[in-house]
């Protein structure tokens, strides 16, 4: 269990230097095992985290800080409040991952010292040798700092040691009211910081508060041996260009963020965050995915020798996924919801391989494969791809409202009623009928479908009180067309 295998694999078709391959250790089976034992013995306690962390942890998902980032940027443009969001990721997290900080990160989470010090000396003095295609180096190579990936524990370990300098960020920013406010029963929460494994996103409601919140989170990372290039880090704002024409954002050491275009933004989590009220970006992203899915197994979907309902599941197996990633959080318009069916439909005339007669005019042969598709469709139980994007809206919204059952300080659950529909009908009715902002809404809700089916189905029931019964929440999610 002392020694490990590391495989140097290229990030890229032409790797140059060494940091363009990334290591993953082939560790011993037993090695696997002991780690997992470590990790019973220290019950739940590694899977809790005081900063707004997601990865690596039960009950918890990578839509969360896709949902949250959507939502906020949503209220911001409806209340005509700028936000700023910086995107960047730790570096090599895990190769500049020190020893001695993730004993006193351990420690500072109430691990007895006998099994915290069992856990870094697996991580610590553990050797390996260095493969590299048939290349393989001769003698052991000791370790001062890394975890390894492939490690069962090191995740856990990771996101322990990052939580010291995650709780340190959140408690400056709010002492300093960095980022933005959510009013809750307990007080005033400033979300500032996500964090997803080594993701960060940093939020402010001015480029000069995020250019503090920047300095100090890079100064945390720099004195735990992590660090974030430049290069990799940029920001978005809800903004005009004329707000901010002269203002900028500087790194730690003073180099200039580049700024992203609203309608432009950045990734996040396989998604194209942008911050208008668009998901133009974003939609031709998921569409292009659903094609390289299509093509990829077309030779398989587009068989005529296989039964059509089987290919016709297989369809949605593969290429849904792709598709319809954090759709949960998407809020759309008509036109948008006509070119998802519109789609489908395309998928399914290639699938059934449709050709002209010679007697056929096109319209005609329009008309047929258009009644033969909605034929197939029906037979085989197949659900249109706009129903199917409003489904997923009401089962993440439903998922999101159970968690008032199991963990009702979530930053989620909370970034879900944050100026939500009840929340403004208690403002109009304290106030005539406005609701302070003094600005006719232009934004299309993301509650908005939730708000008006109830309106329409159960006018005398809150749709966050009906969501908490699994069973009756998913009946309802059926009656959603």
């Amino acid at each position: 269990m002392g020694s490990g295998l590391p495989q140097l694999n290229s990030k890229d078709n032409n790797p140059v230097t060494i940091k363009d391959f990334r290591p993953i250790a082939i560790l011993p089976v037993l090695h696997k095992l002991y780690a997992k034992l470590l990790d019973y013995l220290t019950g739940n306690v590694l899977e809790t985290t005081a900063g707004n962390q997601f990865a690596f942890k039960s009950g918890h998902q990578c839509r969360e800080p896709v949902f949250i980032m959507r939502r906020l940027i949503e209220v911001s443009l409806e209340w005509a409040i700028p936000i700023c969001i910086l995107d960047g990721d730790i570096t090599k997290a895990y190769d500049y991952t020190k020893h001695h900080r993730i004993l006193n990160a351990l420690l500072a989470k109430g691990i007895q010292a006998i099994l915290a010090a069992a856990i870094v000396r697996e991580t610590a003095r553990a050797r390996c040798r260095i493969r590299m295609g048939s290349l393989e180096s001769k003698q052991l190579i000791g370790r001062s700092r890394s975890l390894w990936q492939g490690d069962p524990l090191a995740p856990k370990l990771f996101n322990t040691t990052l939580d010291v300098l995650a709780q340190k960020f959140e408690a400056k920013a709010n002492t300093e009211k960095w980022g933005w406010p959510i009013h809750e029963e307990s007080g005033v929460r400033y979300v500032c910081l996500l964090l997803f494994a080594d993701n960060y996103w940093i939020i402010a409601t001015s480029t000069n508060e995020l250019q503090l919140a920047i300095s100090f989170w890079q100064s945390l990372l720099e004195s735990a041996g992590w660090f974030t290039p430049v290069g990799d880090l940029c920001y978005a704002t809800t903004a005009g260009d004329d707000q901010y024409t002269t203002s900028t954002v500087q790194q730690h050491h003073g180099e200039i963020v580049q700024r992203r275009a609203k309608a432009e933004g950045f990734k996040v989590l396989g998604t194209q965050l942008t911050f208008g009220n668009h998901n133009d970006k974003e939609f031709e992203r998921r569409f292009r995915a659903a094609w390289c899915a299509f093509h990829k197994h077309a030779d398989t979907l587009c068989c005529k020798a296989a039964p059509l309902g089987k290919r016709l599941e297989f369809l949605h197996k593969v290429v849904v996924p792709a598709l319809f990633w954090c759709a949960g959080s998407w809020h759309l318009r008509s036109q948008k919801y006509v070119a998802l069916r519109g789609l489908q439909r395309k998928m399914i005339r290639k699938m059934m391989c449709f050709k002209k007669n010679a007697e056929e005019d096109l319209e005609t042969f329009m008309k047929r494969t258009e009644t033969a598709i909605t034929s197939a469709m029906i037979r085989h139980h197949i659900v249109s791809w706009d129903v199917y994007a409003r489904r997923l809206v009401f089962k993440w919204a439903g998922w999101v409202a159970r968690l008032q059952t199991f963990d009702p300080r979530r930053l989620t659950l909370s970034v879900l009623r944050h100026k939500n529909y009840k929340w403004l009908r208690v403002i109009q009715d304290s106030n005539n009928g406005r609701q302070l902002h003094g600005r006719i809404l232009k934004v299309w809700r993301w509650e908005t479908l939730l708000h008006s089916f109830f309106l329409e189905n159960y006018p005398l029931e809150d749709w966050e009180e009906v969501a908490l019964n699994k069973d009756r929440w998913t009946q309802v999610v059926l009656l959603v067309h």
